[in-house]
């Protein structure tokens, strides 16, 4: 379930092949438009949206005859995730669509429906999959969790800035990915000597407040783990 390096297009691409196998196994059945779920962990508009639609296009789905899409947005409040699940659910969702931080919402939804899921985080770690071999459950997916590229991005920080002796690290805590990709960055400094502060930011309203503690901190560079919560405010 893991590809080190994919492009986000092709990655979205992929899960609408994902999501019209089961559409394709019940080819033979009398015509049903499948009702498709789409929880966003942002705001509309999203270019993941219709990379999604793309690629069920690209297998022969028309939107509205073969299936319809109802989307649901977070816009960036994590907290909203299990509301906007049973919103879904009650719109008779037949399956959800989970990309991002969203996909930790994917065992809720899997309790009533199943669940394509697609993320850089760890499956297991997120309860999704009771392992990689016999993940079971109700939800399928991918997950491009790139822990190498967690400590190449601190190798080149030191190559383009030596000077660098402290580092702050910002991120979103509520980021499945997120605690791997800090102990392996936390490794990686301390092979090259440098020291690590860490500045965590939940909701949109924080990043003041964590620039200003860095502004204030020792740090002498700066580096952000991507997610989307940050990469909206990149």
């Amino acid at each position: 379930m893991q590809f080190d390096q994919l492009k986000r297009r092709e990655f979205i691409m992929l899960l609408g092949s994902v999501v019209a196998w089961p559409i394709a196994a019940g080819a033979q059945q009398p015509l049903k438009i499948a009702r498709i779920g789409y929880l966003s962990a942002a705001s509309a508009p999203e270019v993941n949206v219709e990379s999604f639609k793309e690629g069920m296009r690209s297998l022969g789905y028309v939107e509205g005859r073969d299936f319809v899409v109802e989307i649901r947005y977070a816009q960036r409040d994590y907290s909203r995730f299990p509301a906007l699940v049973e919103e879904l659910l009650r719109a008779k969702a037949d399956l959800i669509v989970t990309g991002g931080p969203a996909t930790q919402a994917a065992p809720l939804a899997g309790r009533s429906v199943p669940v394509v899921f697609g993320f850089s985080g760890n499956p297991v770690n997120l309860g999704i999959a009771a392992s990689f071999a016999r993940p079971g459950g109700n939800a399928t997916g991918l997950s491009f969790l790139a822990l190498d590229l967690a400590a190449k991005r601190v190798e080149m920080l030191k190559e383009i800035a030596p000077a660098t002796t402290r580092l702050a690290v910002l991120s979103n805590p509520e980021h499945a990915g997120e605690p791997s990709e800090l102990r392996v960055t936390r490794e990686a400094a301390g092979k090259l000597g440098l020291e690590i502060e860490y500045f965590p930011v939940l909701t949109d309203n924080d990043f003041e407040s964590a620039f200003g503690r860095i502004a204030q901190s020792d740090c002498n560079a700066l580096l952000v783990f991507p997610e989307a919560l940050t990469i909206f405010h990149r």
